[in-house]
């Protein structure tokens, strides 16, 4: 510190009532008087020296520091207002508490020290805690005053409600004093009684004197006698001596002496509720009523638990109950499952409509019922109606049953499936655990049973009818329904004899076609001897139509795989036959052939002119005979699958261009034009004689049946269903063929001219041959033709690669 410090006298400052600190610029404490030492706690040799911000860094906040620094720089003085600043310089009080004060900074100067800075801290915590005090005590004041405004605008309000509500009520309101009559009524009060002014009132006693009901005196009395409240029905009768109902309301105050002070009435018409309220309970009358006599069952019941909270007649009688009291814990549903479902359903829905479920009546069986019910959630319970359904259920599952049995009847093509299911559907809708069906066959008189499921009688083989109740069935053609004690009534009558296991109750019906009983369908229970109804019966009768139906369809086509085994063995001895005929008829024709040939080689100059045509022709016949022979034998081995298939690739460009050239000759001898038009090489899979075979036959066909024109041969290649084929397409300008002969022109022994007046030979075979055996070597033939202009007959052939093997 300067030694020019010490020489500066502020013990002047040592008395002011306010703390005072002085610092150089650099703000180093020059000195710290006794006010401060007291508030602070801080003694004048402990600060004098330090720096004021590092024993109060507070003050090295911005707000605080950058003020400072602009009064040491010459600024102007700064007050620390204590509003805005409370923390300056902290300084306790003993009760916890601190001072508030306001802090002012001036910059000074002195010769010997330089420039200073003076803190003057003013205490202002008394000053501002009165104020404080003065404002509250003045809020107090103005909200007490607000509080009576507040008050005094409200009694205001009220005074003014009350006049209005004594202005406009319709309720008459009155004050009765004990021996002077009335002191007070309104308006409402003459305008009940029928007067035109209050005065005309004062000093009656209305209660005496327009009462006429019969509680009248009993009112007087509690009044007389000092009853605080009084709360009745009245029926008044006006001054113009019409009558009306009232509700009279009266409070009694008593004095000291337990005597009746005055009492405060009020009356208001009731009229129209007392004939609302009439209404009501006419309605309410004729709604039990409609309730009770009501053609559908109605309930009301608790959604805790089900149980019937009320429950009309019909109600009783649909659950089969008498009282009340007796279905009141009846639990209408199947099970507790079906019970937490519909009122799941309730809960979530609150309205159910027509819902479809299934009850329990009072000796447990269950039925069909239709149900619709309002949830009602405040109340805690559920209204509605139901409906026996159990018919008209009953009559839509029969039905539904009886179509599955027609659908099954025409789909189901094994017989042993359709009784299995004919089986379950039958024990839908009846006790139907024991089921047999029997046939009877009349030809080999024999009973056999085409189906079987029973307790006892595991099997059943086929007999010779004896006189049981399937051959008694048999032979009245009757449907019959009988219990365990008329079975055995009808055995000792010698009706018919026991077979099997006698049953508690039997039903059986005819299986009748359309000129006889061919069998009998029959179920029997063991175990009850109300198992079957007449409605059952009519059931079995209508199902018996259909196993009736099924059976004459399998004999039907059974007949049919006899027949088509005997024409397959006929077709086989056919075949056997022709493949035999040929080969026995091929040798001496291969041999008159042979002759024939080196008879006209060496004859041609020998003989006559005729003879050598009549060796021609007979050589010609021979070869048309042989071609004939060829065909039946080769379309014999077709059908029978004989022909064996030396499968090859083949160059079809060569196979075609080889049948043209050996045609020629033919397509010359008619001037028409035999026209092939190679493509590039093209490759098919196929037996190469059969493949020549094929083409001789329709190639030769296209000549045969042109007069003139052309035939030409076109290739192509196509694909269709996955597969590469080569199309040989030969169109002919020949005569066409008929529309309706094209979908038969491949069937055997079918040829295209059989109307024309030319005979162009043939045997109907070829074309035939050709669609066969293109169809087992993979390939098709197909046909368009017109009439008079020609035909196009397309041969596919599977393709086949240049390397293929």
């Amino acid at each position: 510190m300067p030694d020019s410090v010490k020489t500066v006298d502020f013990s002047v400052l040592e008395q002011l009532p306010v703390g005072i600190f002085i610092t150089d610029t650099e703000l180093r404490i020059l000195f710290w008087n006794k006010k401060l030492e007291l508030w602070t706690g801080k003694k004048r040799e402990e600060v004098k020296g330090e720096i004021i911000t590092e024993l109060y860094p507070n003050l090295t906040q911005k707000n605080y520091i950058a003020r400072i620094t602009e009064v040491i720089n010459g600024g102007p003085s700064v007050i620390f207002s204590s509003q805005l600043h409370p923390n300056f310089l902290p300084a306790q009080l003993p009760d916890g508490s601190y001072r508030i004060q306001n802090t002012t900074l001036t910059r000074n100067f002195d010769e010997k020290i330089g420039a200073y800075l003076v803190f003057t801290i003013q205490d202002i915590t008394d000053t501002h805690r009165h104020l404080q005090k003065i404002k509250d005590l003045r809020k107090q004041a103005l909200d007490e005053i607000k509080e009576r405004e507040r008050i005094q605008n409200e009694l205001h309000e009220s005074r003014e409600m009350l006049a209005s509500i004594n202005r406009n009520i319709t309720e008459g309101i009155f004050r009765i004093v004990p021996d002077i009559g009335i002191t007070y009524s309104n308006k409402a009060l003459t305008s009940l009684l029928g007067y035109e002014s209050a005065e005309s009132l004062m000093g009656t006693n209305p209660l005496s004197t327009h009462v006429i009901s019969s509680n009248k005196d009993e009112i007087l009395d509690s009044i007389r006698n000092g009853n605080r409240y009084i709360n009745d029905e009245i029926l008044i009768r006006r001054n113009d001596g019409t009558t009306f109902w009232a509700q009279l309301s009266v409070a009694i105050l008593l004095d000291q002496n337990q005597a009746v002070r005055y009492a405060d009435c009020l009356i208001s018409d009731i009229t129209i509720r007392k004939e609302q309220v009439q209404r009501i309970q006419e309605s309410e009358e004729q709604f039990r009523n409609l309730f009770q006599n009501s053609m559908v069952g109605m309930y009301r019941i608790n959604i805790s638990d089900g149980s019937f909270l009320n429950v009309n007649k019909k109600g009783l009688e649909i659950f089969g109950f008498e009282t009340f009291g007796q279905i009141q814990n009846h639990s209408l549903y199947r099970d507790k499952y079906d019970w937490l479902t519909l009122r799941t359903i309730l809960q979530k829905k609150r309205v159910l409509d027509e819902m479809e479920v299934q009850l329990r009546r009072r000796d447990g069986s269950i039925f069909w019922a239709s149900i619709s019910a309002k949830f009602y959630p405040r109340e805690g319970y559920v209204e509605g109606v139901v409906l026996d359904i159990e018919e008209r259920k009953q009559a839509e599952i029969l039905q539904a049953a009886l179509y599955r049995i027609a659908d099954r009847s025409n789909s189901l093509r094994d017989i042993k499936q359709f009784f299995e299911e004919i089986h379950r559907i039958i024990n839908e809708l009846m006790d139907a655990e024991n089921l047999y069906i029997a046939e009877y066959d009349e030809l080999k008189d024999l009973i056999s049973f085409s189906y079987l499921e029973d307790a006892f009688d595991k099997v059943a083989l086929p007999k010779k009818p004896g006189n049981g109740v399937t051959e008694y069935i048999l032979r009245t053609g009757e449907p019959l329904l009988i219990n365990e004690q008329q079975l055995l009534d009808m055995i000792d009558a010698k009706v018919f004899d026991l077979v099997g296991a006698p049953s508690k109750q039997f039903l059986g019906v005819p299986l009748r076609s359309a000129y006889k009983v061919i069998g009998v369908l029959a179920v029997q229970s063991y175990t009850d001897t109300n198992a079957f109804s007449e409605r059952d019966l009519e059931v079995l009768t209508f199902v018996a139509q259909h196993v009736t139906s099924a059976l004459e369809r399998r004999r039907y086509e059974n007949s049919l795989l006899e027949s088509k085994d005997l024409a397959e063995a006929a077709s086989k001895s056919k075949s056997l036959f022709l493949a035999n005929m040929s080969h026995e008829l091929r040798t001496p024709l291969n041999s008159i052939i042979g002759f024939t040939r080196r008879v006209l080689r060496k004859a041609e100059n020998v003989l006559d002119e005729q003879s050598f045509k009549a060796l021609e022709t007979v050589q010609r016949n021979a070869m048309n005979l042989l071609k004939l022979i060829n065909d039946v034998l080769d379309i014999s081995k077709v059908e029978a699958g004989k022909i064996s298939y030396n499968m090859k690739q083949l160059n079809l460009n060569e196979q075609i261009s080889s049948v043209v050239e050996e045609l020629e000759p033919l397509s010359s001898q008619k001037h028409i034009d035999l026209v092939f038009e190679p493509s590039e090489a093209t490759f098919v899979k196929s037996d190469p004689m059969r493949l020549r075979q094929v083409l001789i036959n329709i190639i030769g066909n296209g000549i045969k049946f042109t007069d003139e024109g052309s035939v030409s041969i076109r290739l192509s290649e196509v694909f269709f269903s996955g597969n590469h084929y080569s199309k040989v397409s030969v169109k002919d300008t020949g005569i066409g063929i008929k529309s309706d002969k094209l979908s038969v022109i491949f069937d055997v022994f079918e040829q295209v001219d059989t109307d024309s007046e030319q005979n162009r030979g043939g045997t109907g075979l070829g074309l035939a041959i050709s669609k066969k055996m293109m169809f087992e070597m993979g390939g098709e033939i197909d046909v368009q033709s017109t009439l008079n202009e020609g035909s196009t007959f397309n041969i596919y052939i599977p393709s086949a690669s240049k390397n293929s093997k």
